[in-house]
Protein backbone atom coordinates (compact mmCIF):
# COMPACT_ATOMS: atom_id res chain seq x y z
CA UNK A 1 0.00 0.00 0.00
CA UNK A 2 2.83 2.52 0.83
CA UNK A 3 4.84 2.08 -2.09
CA UNK A 4 1.57 2.88 -4.24
CA UNK A 5 0.93 5.71 -2.71
CA UNK A 6 4.41 6.63 -2.95
CA UNK A 7 4.50 5.27 -6.45
CA UNK A 8 1.37 7.78 -7.33
CA UNK A 9 2.89 10.45 -6.00
CA UNK A 10 5.90 10.18 -7.92
CA UNK A 11 3.87 10.73 -10.75
CA UNK A 12 1.73 13.17 -9.93
CA UNK A 13 4.96 15.11 -8.92
CA UNK A 14 7.17 14.07 -12.29
CA UNK A 15 3.97 15.49 -14.44
CA UNK A 16 2.46 18.58 -12.37
CA UNK A 17 2.96 21.80 -13.43
CA UNK A 18 5.70 23.88 -11.95
CA UNK A 19 4.73 27.76 -10.10
CA UNK A 20 7.30 29.23 -12.65
CA UNK A 21 5.34 27.07 -15.70
CA UNK A 22 1.97 27.89 -15.22
CA UNK A 23 3.31 31.78 -14.08
CA UNK A 24 4.39 31.72 -17.68
CA UNK A 25 1.43 30.33 -19.30
CA UNK A 26 -0.56 32.30 -17.43
CA UNK A 27 0.93 35.62 -18.51
CA UNK A 28 1.57 34.34 -22.29
CA UNK A 29 -2.75 33.59 -22.42
CA UNK A 30 -3.40 36.72 -20.62
CA UNK A 31 -5.42 38.80 -23.52
CA UNK A 32 -5.34 41.83 -21.25
CA UNK A 33 -1.38 42.08 -21.51
CA UNK A 34 -1.16 41.09 -25.11
CA UNK A 35 -3.62 44.39 -25.95
CA UNK A 36 -1.51 46.67 -24.05
CA UNK A 37 1.60 45.18 -25.91
CA UNK A 38 0.69 46.27 -28.93
CA UNK A 39 -0.13 50.01 -28.02
CA UNK A 40 3.66 50.17 -28.42
CA UNK A 41 3.81 49.26 -32.21
CA UNK A 42 0.64 51.51 -32.53
CA UNK A 43 2.22 54.20 -31.59
CA UNK A 44 5.36 53.56 -33.57
CA UNK A 45 3.53 53.70 -36.34
CA UNK A 46 1.63 56.40 -35.39
CA UNK A 47 4.40 58.56 -34.99
CA UNK A 48 5.87 57.53 -38.68
CA UNK A 49 2.66 58.95 -39.69
CA UNK A 50 3.47 61.86 -37.84
CA UNK A 51 6.26 62.48 -38.98
CA UNK A 52 6.49 61.73 -42.82
CA UNK A 53 6.43 64.68 -45.38
CA UNK A 54 3.05 65.43 -46.83
CA UNK A 55 2.67 64.87 -50.77
CA UNK A 56 4.32 67.78 -53.34
CA UNK A 57 1.33 69.65 -55.04
CA UNK A 58 1.52 70.42 -58.76
CA UNK A 59 -0.45 73.58 -60.23
CA UNK A 60 -1.09 73.52 -63.77
CA UNK A 61 -2.81 76.96 -65.68
CA UNK A 62 -3.44 78.07 -69.11
CA UNK A 63 -4.74 82.24 -70.10
CA UNK A 64 -5.55 82.98 -73.07
CA UNK A 65 -3.47 87.07 -73.50
CA UNK A 66 -5.36 88.03 -76.91
CA UNK A 67 -7.29 91.11 -76.87
CA UNK A 68 -10.41 89.00 -78.72
CA UNK A 69 -11.30 86.63 -76.61
CA UNK A 70 -12.02 83.23 -78.63
CA UNK A 71 -10.73 84.77 -81.87
CA UNK A 72 -8.07 83.54 -84.64
CA UNK A 73 -5.71 85.91 -82.62
CA UNK A 74 -5.40 84.21 -79.50
CA UNK A 75 -2.42 83.97 -77.74
CA UNK A 76 -1.79 81.75 -75.19
CA UNK A 77 0.18 81.53 -72.26
CA UNK A 78 1.02 78.42 -69.70
CA UNK A 79 2.25 78.23 -65.98
CA UNK A 80 3.04 75.11 -64.12
CA UNK A 81 4.04 75.40 -60.00
CA UNK A 82 5.33 72.83 -57.77
CA UNK A 83 5.22 73.63 -53.93
CA UNK A 84 6.43 71.16 -51.14
CA UNK A 85 5.89 71.04 -47.38
CA UNK A 86 9.45 70.91 -45.39
CA UNK A 87 9.63 69.97 -41.84
CA UNK A 88 12.09 72.10 -40.10
CA UNK A 89 14.46 69.15 -38.15
CA UNK A 90 14.49 70.45 -34.71
CA UNK A 91 10.67 69.49 -34.91
CA UNK A 92 11.33 66.23 -36.77
CA UNK A 93 13.90 65.65 -33.66
CA UNK A 94 11.46 67.01 -31.08
CA UNK A 95 8.50 64.97 -32.24
CA UNK A 96 10.71 61.86 -32.23
CA UNK A 97 12.15 62.60 -28.90
CA UNK A 98 8.27 62.95 -28.47
CA UNK A 99 7.37 59.25 -29.62
CA UNK A 100 10.25 58.04 -27.66
CA UNK A 101 8.45 58.98 -24.89
CA UNK A 102 5.02 57.95 -25.78
CA UNK A 103 6.92 54.45 -26.32
CA UNK A 104 8.43 54.53 -23.08
CA UNK A 105 5.15 55.05 -21.31
CA UNK A 106 3.19 52.17 -23.14
CA UNK A 107 6.34 49.91 -21.80
CA UNK A 108 5.91 51.22 -17.98
CA UNK A 109 1.69 50.63 -18.61
CA UNK A 110 2.66 47.23 -19.76
CA UNK A 111 5.45 46.57 -17.18
CA UNK A 112 2.72 47.87 -14.33
CA UNK A 113 -0.30 45.74 -16.07
CA UNK A 114 1.96 42.36 -16.05
CA UNK A 115 3.61 43.21 -12.46
CA UNK A 116 -0.21 43.62 -10.89
CA UNK A 117 -1.56 40.63 -12.94
CA UNK A 118 1.57 39.03 -11.19
CA UNK A 119 0.63 39.57 -7.63
CA UNK A 120 -3.14 38.64 -8.36
CA UNK A 121 -1.95 35.60 -9.65
CA UNK A 122 0.65 35.04 -6.58
CA UNK A 123 -2.44 35.59 -4.15
CA UNK A 124 -4.36 32.93 -5.72
CA UNK A 125 -1.77 30.36 -6.43
CA UNK A 126 -1.44 30.83 -2.50
CA UNK A 127 -4.73 30.06 -2.04
CA UNK A 128 -4.78 26.81 -3.89
CA UNK A 129 -1.30 25.90 -2.37
CA UNK A 130 -3.21 26.76 1.29
CA UNK A 131 -5.87 24.91 0.86
CA UNK A 132 -3.77 21.59 -0.66
CA UNK A 133 -1.41 22.16 2.24
CA UNK A 134 -4.72 21.71 4.73
CA UNK A 135 -5.92 19.03 2.58
CA UNK A 136 -2.85 16.46 3.40
CA UNK A 137 -2.82 18.06 6.47
CA UNK A 138 -6.87 16.53 6.87
CA UNK A 139 -5.61 13.13 5.09
CA UNK A 140 -2.80 13.12 7.83
CA UNK A 141 -5.35 12.90 10.26
CA UNK A 142 -7.87 10.70 8.85
CA UNK A 143 -4.36 8.33 8.78
CA UNK A 144 -4.34 8.83 12.38
CA UNK A 145 -8.42 8.23 13.31
CA UNK A 146 -8.12 5.26 10.82
CA UNK A 147 -4.83 3.90 13.64
CA UNK A 148 -6.70 4.87 16.94
CA UNK A 149 -9.55 3.19 15.58
CA UNK A 150 -7.77 -0.42 15.07
CA UNK A 151 -6.29 0.01 18.32
CA UNK A 152 -9.77 0.33 20.05
CA UNK A 153 -11.67 -1.89 18.25
CA UNK A 154 -8.87 -4.37 18.78
CA UNK A 155 -9.15 -4.03 22.52
CA UNK A 156 -13.19 -3.60 22.53
CA UNK A 157 -12.95 -7.79 20.93
CA UNK A 158 -10.25 -8.54 23.64
CA UNK A 159 -13.28 -7.02 26.16
CA UNK A 160 -10.86 -4.51 27.47
CA UNK A 161 -13.39 -2.08 26.88
CA UNK A 162 -16.72 -1.15 26.77
CA UNK A 163 -18.69 -0.78 23.30
CA UNK A 164 -19.34 2.98 24.12
CA UNK A 165 -15.90 3.78 23.70
CA UNK A 166 -15.54 1.97 20.13
CA UNK A 167 -18.52 3.46 18.88
CA UNK A 168 -16.72 6.77 20.48
CA UNK A 169 -13.74 6.05 18.38
CA UNK A 170 -15.30 4.78 14.91
CA UNK A 171 -17.62 8.02 15.17
CA UNK A 172 -14.44 10.11 15.38
CA UNK A 173 -13.08 8.59 12.00
CA UNK A 174 -16.69 9.22 10.19
CA UNK A 175 -15.97 12.97 11.22
CA UNK A 176 -12.88 12.96 9.89
CA UNK A 177 -14.22 11.46 6.91
CA UNK A 178 -16.81 14.09 6.61
CA UNK A 179 -14.35 16.83 7.34
CA UNK A 180 -12.06 15.90 4.77
CA UNK A 181 -14.82 16.00 2.10
CA UNK A 182 -15.30 19.94 2.78
CA UNK A 183 -11.96 20.69 2.65
CA UNK A 184 -11.52 18.91 -0.58
CA UNK A 185 -14.05 20.67 -1.98
CA UNK A 186 -12.29 23.97 -0.98
CA UNK A 187 -9.60 22.62 -2.85
CA UNK A 188 -11.54 22.15 -5.53
CA UNK A 189 -12.51 25.79 -4.92
CA UNK A 190 -9.43 27.26 -5.33
CA UNK A 191 -7.70 24.86 -7.89
CA UNK A 192 -10.83 26.36 -10.11
CA UNK A 193 -9.94 29.93 -9.34
CA UNK A 194 -6.31 29.65 -10.16
CA UNK A 195 -6.97 27.80 -12.99
CA UNK A 196 -9.97 30.15 -14.38
CA UNK A 197 -7.71 32.96 -13.55
CA UNK A 198 -4.86 31.42 -15.47
CA UNK A 199 -6.85 30.16 -18.65
CA UNK A 200 -4.64 27.58 -18.75
CA UNK A 201 -6.22 24.05 -20.06
CA UNK A 202 -3.97 21.39 -18.86
CA UNK A 203 -4.41 21.26 -15.49
CA UNK A 204 -4.31 18.15 -14.19
CA UNK A 205 -1.78 17.86 -11.26
CA UNK A 206 -0.66 21.71 -10.29
CA UNK A 207 2.46 21.75 -7.94
CA UNK A 208 2.17 23.39 -4.45
CA UNK A 209 5.08 23.90 -2.72
CA UNK A 210 6.68 27.21 -4.43
CA UNK A 211 8.05 29.19 -1.51
CA UNK A 212 7.88 32.93 -1.88
CA UNK A 213 10.91 34.64 -0.28
CA UNK A 214 11.39 38.51 0.07
CA UNK A 215 13.28 39.82 -3.02
CA UNK A 216 16.17 42.45 -2.74
CA UNK A 217 16.44 43.48 -6.10
CA UNK A 218 14.15 46.06 -5.78
CA UNK A 219 13.72 49.51 -6.80
CA UNK A 220 11.41 51.86 -7.65
CA UNK A 221 7.45 50.73 -7.97
CA UNK A 222 6.07 50.76 -10.90
CA UNK A 223 2.86 53.14 -10.19
CA UNK A 224 6.01 55.52 -9.41
CA UNK A 225 7.68 54.66 -12.47
CA UNK A 226 4.62 55.07 -15.22
CA UNK A 227 3.97 58.91 -12.90
CA UNK A 228 7.99 59.60 -13.76
CA UNK A 229 7.41 58.43 -17.65
CA UNK A 230 4.15 60.38 -17.70
CA UNK A 231 5.79 63.45 -16.55
CA UNK A 232 8.91 63.13 -18.95
CA UNK A 233 6.17 62.72 -21.59
CA UNK A 234 4.52 66.29 -20.84
CA UNK A 235 7.44 67.12 -20.71
CA UNK A 236 8.69 66.65 -24.30
CA UNK A 237 5.35 67.90 -25.26
CA UNK A 238 6.25 71.48 -23.48
CA UNK A 239 9.28 71.26 -26.02
CA UNK A 240 7.62 70.48 -28.86
CA UNK A 241 4.87 73.05 -27.97
CA UNK A 242 7.71 75.53 -27.58
CA UNK A 243 8.10 75.86 -31.50
CA UNK A 244 5.68 78.19 -33.17
CA UNK A 245 6.12 77.30 -36.66
CA UNK A 246 6.59 73.75 -37.63
CA UNK A 247 7.24 74.00 -41.38
CA UNK A 248 7.91 75.93 -44.35
CA UNK A 249 6.31 75.79 -47.67
CA UNK A 250 8.68 75.51 -50.88
CA UNK A 251 7.40 76.66 -54.18
CA UNK A 252 8.64 77.55 -57.67
CA UNK A 253 6.87 78.70 -60.48
CA UNK A 254 7.10 78.97 -64.41
CA UNK A 255 5.00 81.04 -66.31
CA UNK A 256 5.17 81.27 -69.86
CA UNK A 257 3.62 84.63 -71.50
CA UNK A 258 3.47 85.72 -75.50
CA UNK A 259 6.36 88.22 -74.79
CA UNK A 260 7.96 86.82 -71.91
CA UNK A 261 8.94 83.99 -69.35
CA UNK A 262 8.75 84.21 -65.56
CA UNK A 263 10.45 81.82 -63.53
CA UNK A 264 9.80 82.39 -59.71
CA UNK A 265 10.76 80.31 -56.07
CA UNK A 266 9.71 81.16 -52.54
CA UNK A 267 9.39 80.25 -49.15
CA UNK A 268 6.26 80.48 -47.39
CA UNK A 269 5.38 80.04 -43.44
CA UNK A 270 3.38 80.53 -40.68
CA UNK A 271 3.69 84.36 -38.63
CA UNK A 272 3.55 83.21 -34.84
CA UNK A 273 0.99 86.18 -34.43
CA UNK A 274 -2.34 84.29 -32.33
CA UNK A 275 -1.28 81.38 -31.65
CA UNK A 276 1.79 80.49 -29.53
CA UNK A 277 0.60 77.30 -28.01
CA UNK A 278 0.17 79.10 -24.63
CA UNK A 279 -2.38 76.96 -23.32
CA UNK A 280 -1.35 74.16 -24.39
CA UNK A 281 1.75 74.43 -22.72
CA UNK A 282 0.20 75.40 -19.21
CA UNK A 283 -2.31 72.20 -19.54
CA UNK A 284 1.11 70.35 -19.95
CA UNK A 285 2.57 72.08 -16.99
CA UNK A 286 -0.87 71.12 -15.20
CA UNK A 287 -0.22 67.59 -15.58
CA UNK A 288 3.35 67.19 -14.53
CA UNK A 289 1.94 69.68 -11.09
CA UNK A 290 -0.52 66.72 -10.81
CA UNK A 291 1.29 63.76 -11.50
CA UNK A 292 4.26 64.72 -8.56
CA UNK A 293 1.59 65.53 -6.25
CA UNK A 294 0.29 61.66 -7.08
CA UNK A 295 3.55 59.96 -7.03
CA UNK A 296 4.80 61.75 -3.48
CA UNK A 297 1.23 60.37 -2.11
CA UNK A 298 1.41 57.36 -3.33
CA UNK A 299 4.76 56.97 -2.22
CA UNK A 300 3.86 58.22 1.27
CA UNK A 301 1.49 55.20 1.13
CA UNK A 302 3.78 52.69 0.00
CA UNK A 303 6.13 53.38 2.38
CA UNK A 304 3.55 53.08 5.81
CA UNK A 305 1.91 49.83 4.13
CA UNK A 306 5.55 48.48 3.87
CA UNK A 307 6.22 49.11 7.82
CA UNK A 308 2.70 47.82 8.96
CA UNK A 309 3.58 44.56 6.67
CA UNK A 310 7.10 44.10 8.60
CA UNK A 311 5.68 44.69 11.85
CA UNK A 312 3.13 42.52 11.26
CA UNK A 313 6.09 39.80 9.53
CA UNK A 314 8.34 40.25 12.36
CA UNK A 315 5.65 39.47 15.61
CA UNK A 316 4.06 36.58 12.92
CA UNK A 317 7.39 34.54 12.09
CA UNK A 318 7.65 35.23 16.37
CA UNK A 319 3.80 33.41 16.85
CA UNK A 320 5.29 30.84 14.69
CA UNK A 321 8.33 29.60 16.34
CA UNK A 322 5.87 29.49 19.59
CA UNK A 323 3.34 27.23 17.60
CA UNK A 324 6.37 24.79 16.71
CA UNK A 325 7.57 24.69 20.00
CA UNK A 326 3.86 23.58 20.82
CA UNK A 327 3.68 21.50 18.24
CA UNK A 328 6.84 19.53 19.06
CA UNK A 329 5.65 18.74 23.08
CA UNK A 330 1.78 18.23 21.47
CA UNK A 331 3.43 15.35 19.20
CA UNK A 332 5.58 13.71 22.21
CA UNK A 333 2.73 13.70 24.36
CA UNK A 334 0.20 12.56 21.55
CA UNK A 335 3.31 9.87 20.93
CA UNK A 336 3.39 8.57 24.84
CA UNK A 337 -0.68 8.72 24.96
CA UNK A 338 -0.83 6.63 21.99
CA UNK A 339 1.40 4.07 23.41
CA UNK A 340 -0.18 4.50 26.79
CA UNK A 341 -3.64 3.78 25.82
CA UNK A 342 -2.14 0.42 23.79
CA UNK A 343 -1.74 -0.89 27.26
CA UNK A 344 -4.65 0.76 29.35
CA UNK A 345 -2.93 3.14 30.93
CA UNK A 346 -4.62 6.40 29.72
CA UNK A 347 -8.54 6.41 28.20
CA UNK A 348 -9.79 7.41 24.92
CA UNK A 349 -11.37 10.85 25.65
CA UNK A 350 -7.54 12.14 27.00
CA UNK A 351 -5.69 10.54 23.86
CA UNK A 352 -8.66 12.58 21.37
CA UNK A 353 -8.01 15.46 23.40
CA UNK A 354 -4.29 15.86 23.01
CA UNK A 355 -5.11 14.25 19.64
CA UNK A 356 -7.14 17.58 18.60
CA UNK A 357 -4.79 19.97 20.44
CA UNK A 358 -1.92 19.04 18.09
CA UNK A 359 -4.12 18.94 14.96
CA UNK A 360 -5.64 22.51 16.22
CA UNK A 361 -1.82 23.87 16.87
CA UNK A 362 -0.67 22.23 12.99
CA UNK A 363 -3.78 23.74 11.37
CA UNK A 364 -2.51 27.63 13.45
CA UNK A 365 0.79 26.89 11.83
CA UNK A 366 -0.18 26.13 8.55
CA UNK A 367 -2.53 29.76 8.95
CA UNK A 368 0.67 31.58 10.11
CA UNK A 369 2.75 30.07 7.06
CA UNK A 370 0.46 31.36 4.47
CA UNK A 371 0.07 34.53 6.64
CA UNK A 372 3.80 35.19 6.29
CA UNK A 373 3.97 34.58 2.73
CA UNK A 374 1.17 36.67 2.08
CA UNK A 375 2.51 39.44 4.08
CA UNK A 376 6.22 38.70 1.66
CA UNK A 377 4.10 38.76 -1.30
CA UNK A 378 2.62 42.26 -0.90
CA UNK A 379 6.12 43.46 0.34
CA UNK A 380 7.71 42.54 -2.72
CA UNK A 381 4.95 44.18 -4.76
CA UNK A 382 5.00 47.29 -2.73
CA UNK A 383 9.00 47.54 -3.28
CA UNK A 384 8.89 46.98 -6.77
CA UNK A 385 10.85 43.69 -6.61
CA UNK A 386 11.58 42.41 -9.96
CA UNK A 387 9.09 39.05 -10.80
CA UNK A 388 9.83 36.07 -12.10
Amino acid sequence: MNKTILGLFLVVNLYSQSYEVLLEEAIKNNVDLQLIQTQQKRIFLEGEIERRYENPNLELEVADFSNHFITQKNEFGAKIGVSQTIPLPHIQNDKKHLIEKKLDVAQKEYDLARVNFIYRFNLKYLAYKKAQHFLDLQHQTLVISKEILEVVEKRFQEGAIAKSEYLEAKLDLEQMQSRLKEIAFKATEAKSTLVSFAQIENSAFIDSEHLFFLQDNYGLNPIIKLNESRNQLSQAKIELLQHSVDSIELFSEFEREPEQNIFMVGVSMALPTFNLNSEEKQLEKINISNQKLLSANQEKRRIVQIKQLQNEQSKLESLKENYKKILLSQTQLFNMYKLSYTIAKVNLLKLQQVKQQRITTQEKLLETNFAIEQNIIKINYLQGADHE
